[in-house]
């Protein structure tokens, strides 16, 4: 996991995901296949939004843990049940960020809030078209993406300004996505050592 702040976190999250899977295709799995392996399948995931960072556990033990909405969803969007291997997946937040050239709808994330059954907009962010478009003209492709400014989406407003050429994806009532608190609590390790 990595953790984009700054001006242009859109940009380095993006950059990052197209340099990952270009990277793993054109130099790690063809190093792999001449030493006989078959090579590695990666998909990305990425969203934008707040994140809570906090320090977990004991007596000198411990780690930093991301708590929030954002961490949860670009980790769903990183697995098979979402994002076949070789693609990029992005949330409804960064996507309202991104040009539509480079985004694709595809089928969202079902959830329940008290209003019954929602769905979180998912996007398939086409980072082969990026790289290209890196390559022909970084400086207008950046110029582009770095105007846009990110900022969490009000999910209990009506209505949200979108940036221009965003998809329109607009909650309408206030809802809560299902979040790592929502997980069932593991029984407790009873391991002593």
């Amino acid at each position: 996991m990595v953790f984009f702040d700054g001006a242009n976190s859109i940009v380095g999250a993006l950059q990052t995901a197209a340099e990952l899977l270009g990277g793993v295709r054109d130099f790690v799995n063809p190093a792999l296949k001449r030493d006989g392996d078959t090579g590695v399948r990666v998909a990305v995931g990425l969203e934008f939004g707040e994140v809570c960072w906090t320090r977990i556990g004991f007596a000198g033990v411990s780690q930093i843990k991301p708590i929030s909405e954002v961490t949860y969803v670009a980790g769903k969007l990183a697995t098979r049940e979402h994002t076949d291997r070789w693609e990029c997946c992005i949330g409804e937040q960064l996507a309202a960020s991104v040009t539509q050239d480079l985004t694709t709808k595809v089928p969202g994330i079902k959830y329940t809030a008290g209003e019954g059954e929602r769905t979180y907009q998912i996007f398939n962010f086409d980072w082969e078209q990026f790289e290209q478009q890196y390559a022909r003209d970084s400086a207008s492709l950046l110029q582009k993406l770095s105007s846009s400014t990110l900022r969490p989406r009000n999910r209990s407003a009506a209505s949200s300004a979108q940036l221009s050429g965003a998809p329109a994806i607009i909650p309408t009532k206030s809802s809560r996505i299902p979040g790592p608190a929502d997980a069932p609590v593991p029984p407790r390790n009873r391991q002593v050592g």
